[in-house]
């Protein structure tokens, strides 16, 4: 049985293309995104391949039971019917959706039911992490921010072509804070800052049309080695997830099966395996590795007290 564990975010410091598969209209390349909100996402399945290879490579930091750890957080890379791993992750799910302002540069964007989901989420968990009280669903055409945002001029702001009336939200406030520290941790800086002070809640249907409509499309092209010119229809267009979202995926542990290790023999023990190696890393997730896209910073909440294997 798989017990409470916590919340894993991903913060994206450069586009991510977690593809989908299929080609929709003019995109060739879409991303996964959700039924039902049309919010991008990132299956569950593909977060755990990487994952596994991220504790492939750097858990351990010279402990000798590194390799079986790894294998019973994960599961057998081959056999996979001697037994179950020990982590449950979700799909990630996007919270903070970046949105081209015309004063500030850009707005963390949420809405009402990503918080709403999050916090739920926080809560099946058990993470110790309060996200506050739900903010108000704004109206039509208008916004909640944070006191004294940069974002905004005379209580309106600019979101790419849109103008919303703008109202200060002090629950809105201590939102941001604690999505600061949690996904951020101890570090200071601009974009910490950023989230704190710039974060705005839309209505519902705004968030979803800016989710929808404000990603990155890319045009490809194929040079043909003879001519040094474009092949002929070899033109593509492929979606990313811009810079500076953030997503998150509900954590779970179970007491490992299979043959255990001393020191290694409950969920606490995979629990903190998994946060001592994840938190602060770096992962590479979805296409287009090696022209820089799919870099993601990782945090974990609650945060471990002190390194338990990873290597930083």
């Amino acid at each position: 049985m798989y017990k409470p564990g916590g919340i894993l975010f991903a913060y994206a410091e450069s586009p991510v293309h977690m593809g989908a598969g299929t080609s929709l209209g003019a995109v060739d390349l879409p991303i996964q995104r959700e039924r039902f909100t049309d919010y991008p996402m990132g299956q569950a399945s593909g977060l755990k391949g990487c994952l596994r290879e991220l504790f492939a490579k750097t858990a351990g930091n010279g402990d000798p039971d590194a390799a079986a750890k790894v294998k019973l957080t994960f599961g057998p890379d081959q056999k996979a019917s001697e037994h179950a791993g020990a982590l449950s992750v979700s799909d990630l799910r996007l919270l903070v959706f970046p949105v081209r302002s015309l004063l500030g540069t850009f707005a963390f964007c949420t809405s009402r039911y990503a918080l709403a989901r999050f916090a739920r989420d926080v809560e099946s968990t058990g993470a110790k992490l309060d996200v506050g009280k739900l903010p108000p669903e704004p109206g039509e055409n208008e916004a909640l921010c944070i006191k004294g945002t940069k974002l905004a001029k005379d209580s309106e702001a600019a979101l790419e072509e849109f103008v919303f009336k703008m109202r200060e939200d002090a629950d809105l406030g201590k939102t941001a804070d604690a999505l600061s520290k949690a996904v951020f941790g101890k570090e200071e800086g601009y974009f910490p800052a950023k989230l704190r002070n710039d974060l705005v809640l839309l209505n519902e249907t705004s968030f979803r049309d800016f989710v929808k409509m404000s990603t990155m499309v890319e045009a490809h092209i194929k040079i043909d080695d003879d001519t040094g010119t474009v092949k002929g229809g070899a033109l593509w267009y492929a979606e990313n997830l811009p810079p500076e979202s953030v997503m998150y995926s509900a954590v779970f542990a179970a007491d490992p099966f299979g043959e255990r290790r001393k020191g290694f023999e409950t969920s606490k023990d995979v629990l903190a395996f998994i946060k001592g190696t994840v938190h602060g890393m770096r992962l590479q997730i979805g296409g287009d590795e090696t022209v820089g896209r799919g870099l993601m910073r990782l945090m974990f909440s609650p945060e471990p007290e002190k390194s338990q294997g990873g290597t930083k």
